[in-house]
């Protein structure tokens, strides 16, 4: 049985490119049969409703953040974990990875330095918002490598607290429950995202970036952590 879904997209003419990439990877593994935009701001989907029911009933991760098949919204949750199932799975059969590295060499860090990309903002604008991050003491240091890119010296334990109550990085960001394995292994997508996100809270960065370029720059964060394998989340 094919279901039609609407999904509502802020400022979708700006995300389309980026959610197409997510649908054209569904649409190659038989999750999504077609897609349009009827409307700027709203996405319609064309899905097997037993064939993604299927593949997403097992998980914790959807029973837990998307469990309402009801939901436009959910189904797009759904969707979106698919993606990011595929590609972690892709990225660790490409590096001829097997299974998961053992606690024993996984190490915990007072600091993590993660090289991380500018996004969609300027970078004047990202400095504000890393001088942001600075000042809440989640980060200890960044230096420019490229003009796209900068190594961010980053404080662990600091960043966890600072989004221990944000419901968005539970779900799109989840820390293991093994802090030293989550360090060690996930840190560098999971830390990016939640820079991202506290960023996105900050008013001098508010202050300074266009609403719409603010969500755009998170959902770039999140759509390329996704499309390159970097987010487990079961």
């Amino acid at each position: 049985m094919v279901t039609t879904i609407r999904v509502p997209v802020q400022d979708g003419v700006a995300i389309a490119p980026i959610y197409d990439e997510y649908l054209k990877i569904l649409r190659n593994k038989g999750f999504v049969e077609s897609w349009d935009w009827p409307e700027d701001d709203v996405l319609s989907l064309q899905v097997p409703y037993g064939r993604v029911e299927k593949a997403t009933r097992k998980s914790a991760w959807c029973e837990r953040h998307a469990p309402d098949l009801a939901s436009g919204h959910d189904w797009w949750s759904r969707l979106r974990y698919l993606v990011a199932v595929i590609q972690l799975n892709t990225r660790a059969n490409a590096a001829g990875e097997v299974g998961t590295p053992t606690k024993t060499a996984q190490i915990c860090h007072k600091t993590e330095t993660i090289m991380m990309p500018r996004g969609s903002v300027t970078r004047a604008e990202r400095d504000v918002g890393l001088e942001c991050l600075h000042q809440l003491e989640v980060i200890v240091s960044w230096t420019w490598d490229t003009e796209d890119a900068v190594a961010v010296v980053v404080n662990p334990q600091r960043l966890r607290a600072a989004c221990a109550e944000s419901r968005w990085c539970d779900k799109w960001a989840p820390l293991c429950d093994d802090i030293q394995a989550h360090d060690a292994v996930e840190g560098w997508g999971v830390f990016w995202l939640r820079l991202v996100w506290l960023t996105a809270h900050q008013p001098s960065f508010v202050a300074t970036v266009a609403p719409g370029d603010i969500q755009l720059d998170l959902e770039t964060c999140l759509c390329s952590l996704h499309l390159h394998g970097l987010l487990p989340y079961d």
